[in-house]
């Protein structure tokens, strides 16, 4: 339980310096840092299921922190904060599949 105790008092560090709705701005920039360091490590193209599926990973483990370690936890917080993650990974991922000439690469 450490860990989840040195973790949530990172974050509202995190939170006490950013802008109006904290919570919702870390969501959605992490969440994008994450979705992009994942298709970096893994070598994987945006248009690919991994980085998602990382992401999700990763978010569902600040759930379950946030679960084990919030007094005032509530299913309707969790649900937008998963919306505040993924909306920005998942309408780039949906417009890379839906038009694959934007990932296509030029000649100089």
């Amino acid at each position: 339980m450490q860990f989840v105790a040195f973790y949530e008092k990172n974050v509202r560090w995190l939170m006490a310096h950013a802008p109006q709705h904290p919570d919702k701005f870390l969501h959605t920039y992490f969440g994008l840092a994450i979705w992009l360091g994942a298709a970096l490590i893994l070598r994987r193209p945006l248009s690919s299921w991994l980085p998602l599926l990382v992401l999700l990973a990763f978010e569902g483990a600040n759930e379950l922190v946030d679960f084990l370690h919030a007094v005032g936890w509530t299913l309707r917080s969790t649900c937008w904060d998963l919306v505040a993650t993924f909306l920005w990974p998942v309408v780039i991922f949906t417009a890379l599949r839906l038009f694959p000439w934007l990932e296509e690469r030029r000649e100089a």
